[in-house]
């Protein structure tokens, strides 16, 4: 019987490699072997080392964090005998390492998943977990409000470079128990784990409906971070750090936004360096109803350190408030716009200061990329403030095209870059109390409020 082949590289009678001595086998000699006394070697360089610089490699980097399945790990689709799971499970921290191993899609439909603190999951290439209809979450990683236990529940892929690999986590049930607890996500978001929400995209965390959040790290995902359904729901939204996302870390129905969101302002955090428009909170839907407000006088949108990208627009509906607050960025998709509620009482109050101002701009810093900002109703409350508007058709549009009488203020706001008019008011049908004072326009096509194709007859 012939033995083994081994093929042994000997670099330098200082360097020794593992299994080039030992065990079996004919060895090559070794330089010391080659050479006779008194021999002499001159500017020997060891390739990789600092003398001539590192060997190129092009292979991404294993990340040595990350330990590999081991014989204990637990592979939790084989174990249960496929994919649909309907009655209570627990994962235990029962080894070194990786706890589980994920084969399939695992969906639950009913039963309870609870997971404990410690325990380590890994997802094979395009899996991920769903927990649907009358099924819950309870991910117990142990967060007592300030501190998160060590170590954390982690869940993530099988790529040993840490690219996404695996789909994410998505939760739909309706349990007002559900929730995740001291959880990191790493390398999700490789394909959509839903196809049925529009805008379509993979994420790290997919939630339409019930979940509560304390203590939530989400990292590379080749998505977004979170993406937030029409129906999601999240009573408790603390400590949750989003990094290095491929899309929005946050993507919610503006209605989310203006609620729930804005009820966390200083719980979500976000450490991405990225830059563009993508490093921005995503904005879909742009119905804001009183019946979506659960209860709330108005829907704010405040100031979460990082811009709003709007891919639809705001639309007040009926008597319902919408509230900009000040140091807000608003990244405006084309063609959309932002519209005051047109019932009685419905109203828009858009207000900075001179140290935070209110920005609205095009996604392209085009000339009448988007429509602007127009107003339709009769409120005290309709009112625009140190704000910085460009790249729209108009930068407001005083809208009077129905039997409403209109109110707006507009002052101490710079519009520039408009395709029509730095403000344009049309009353045909409508009284109107408008004011201006301390605007400042610049580059707008049709001029501004000075000129005769924008009504010049409200001068400042």
């Amino acid at each position: 019987m012939v033995g083994p082949l081994r093929i042994c590289v000997v670099l330098s009678p200082m360097i020794v490699i593992a299994g080039c001595g030992d065990g079996g086998g004919t060895d090559l000699p070794t330089l010391d072997d080659l050479l006779e006394p008194g021999d002499l070697v001159e500017d020997m360089q060891v390739p990789g080392t600092s003398q001539n610089g590192p060997p190129p490699d092009d292979t991404p980097p294993v990340r040595d964090d990350l330990p590999a399945v081991s014989a204990t790990t637990i592979d939790i689709c084989a174990d249960n005998g496929g994919r649909f799971f309907t009655e209570d499970l627990e994962l235990i921290d029962h080894t070194v390492g990786p706890d589980y191993l994920v084969t399939c899609n695992v969906q639950f439909s009913d039963g309870t998943l609870t997971i404990q603190r410690g325990v380590e999951v890994i997802f094979e290439s395009a899996f991920g977990l769903y927990i649907e209809n009358d099924a819950e979450i309870r991910a117990l990683g142990g967060y007592d409000g300030e501190l998160r236990a060590e170590p954390s529940i982690r869940f993530r892929g099988d790529s040993v470079s840490g690219a996404p690999s695996w789909n994410g986590v998505f939760v739909g049930s309706a349990s007002v128990d559900n929730l995740i607890e001291n959880v990191e996500i790493i390398g999700a978001g490789f394909q959509p784990i839903s196809g049925i929400f529009f805008p379509s995209g993979s994420s790290a965390l997919l939630l339409d409906n019930a979940l509560a959040i304390r203590g939530l790290s989400i990292t590379g995902s080749g998505g977004h971070g979170i993406y937030m359904g029409g129906s999601a729901a999240f009573g408790q939204l603390q400590d949750v750090v989003i990094g290095d996302t491929a899309g929005h870390p946050l993507l919610m129905p503006s209605h989310v936004a203006g609620t729930q969101l804005a009820d966390n302002v200083g719980n979500v955090s976000f450490t991405s360096d990225a830059e563009g428009n993508l490093a921005s909170i995503g904005l879909y839907d742009n119905l804001l109803t009183t019946e979506r407000l659960g209860g709330r006088s108005s829907y704010v949108f405040a100031n979460h350190a990082l811009p709003y990208h709007s891919l639809s627009g705001l639309s007040g509906s009926g008597a319902s408030g919408v509230v900009i607050d000040p140091g807000v960025d608003f990244i405006m998709a084309g063609g959309t716009g932002i519209t005051s509620g047109g019932g009685v009482g419905g109203r828009l109050t858009i207000t900075g200061t001179s140290e935070e101002p209110v920005t609205f701009r095009g996604a392209e810093a085009l000339a009448g990329f988007w429509s602007g900002i127009t107003y339709v109703s009769d409120s005290e409350l309709n009112r625009i403030d140190n704000v910085t508007i460009s790249d729209a058709v108009n930068g407001v549009l005083v809208d009077g095209r129905s039997s409403n009488n209109i109110t707006t203020r507009v002052t101490n706001s710079r519009i520039s870059n408009t395709s029509e008019c730095g403000i344009r008011v049309s009353t045909p049908f409508s009284s109107l109390a408008f004011e201006t004072a301390g605007n400042v326009y610049t580059q707008n096509g049709a001029g501004d409020m000075n000129d005769e194709g924008c009504l010049g007859n409200f001068m400042e």
